[in-house]
């Protein structure tokens, strides 16, 4: 099974993906799409589309992984995270894949152990799934750690 894990934003999205081969994880590809602040937010939103399009052609993902929705302190923050969840859930509909959400805790428990981890231990911890993998990001590595847990937690078809 073929998952793309994607932590999503409106300036930086990260992505992987990640294959169940036997009982491994096989990380195969993964990136950080960086988008410019000069942008406007429907012109930022068309360019994350965009590049999640190319990811998902390129790579034919049997699923999608998402973090669901949080909290933020930051209304503004909040509403355009969810915009760019958004383009993803649109993605996975018009191509037709499945798409499950997560919450940060139960991905960074997953990977971790810990559900109060922080992005650089999950990062660290990622070293010990995929020995000598480079991550572009905290975003990217992010997303591989929700690839991941959806792997752990899915029903088996």
């Amino acid at each position: 099974m073929r998952i793309l894990g994607v932590d999503p934003g409106t300036l930086q999205c990260g992505w992987g993906i990640v294959d169940q081969e036997q009982s491994d994880p096989v990380l195969r590809s993964s990136g950080t799409i960086r988008i410019r602040a000069s942008l406007t937010l429907p012109e930022r939103l068309h360019r994350l589309f965009q590049e999640l399009k190319i990811v998902i052609e390129k790579h034919s993902p049997q699923a999608i992984a998402l973090e669901d929705t949080f909290l933020a302190k930051n209304v503004k923050a909040a509403f355009s995270l969810g915009q760019a969840r958004g383009i993803v859930v649109l993605l996975s509909s018009l191509h037709k894949i499945p798409v499950s959400f997560y919450t940060a805790l139960q991905i960074k428990k997953t990977v971790t152990g810990y559900g109060r981890a922080e992005k650089t231990q999950v990062s660290q911890m990622l070293g010990y799934y995929f020995p000598g993998e480079k991550f572009s990001s905290l975003d990217s590595s992010d997303a591989i750690a929700c690839a991941l847990c959806h792997l752990r937690h899915r029903t088996p078809y």
